[in-house]
């Protein structure tokens, strides 16, 4: 667990969306996750293509 860094960087995502009061901000956070996420996966993507 300690050698892959993104099981690290996911559980601290976790725990931001845990703290979080508000159901809005919770879900717009959710979305900028999603969105990040997505977009990261597609420039690897582009650039495992080339």
């Amino acid at each position: 667990m300690q050698d892959n860094p993104i099981t690290l960087q996911v559980l601290g995502i976790c725990s931001a969306l845990a703290v979080t009061v508000k159901m809005d901000t919770a879900i717009v956070m959710s979305i900028a996750v999603i969105f990040v996420l997505t977009m990261s996966n597609t420039v690897v993507s582009i650039f495992r293509n080339m």
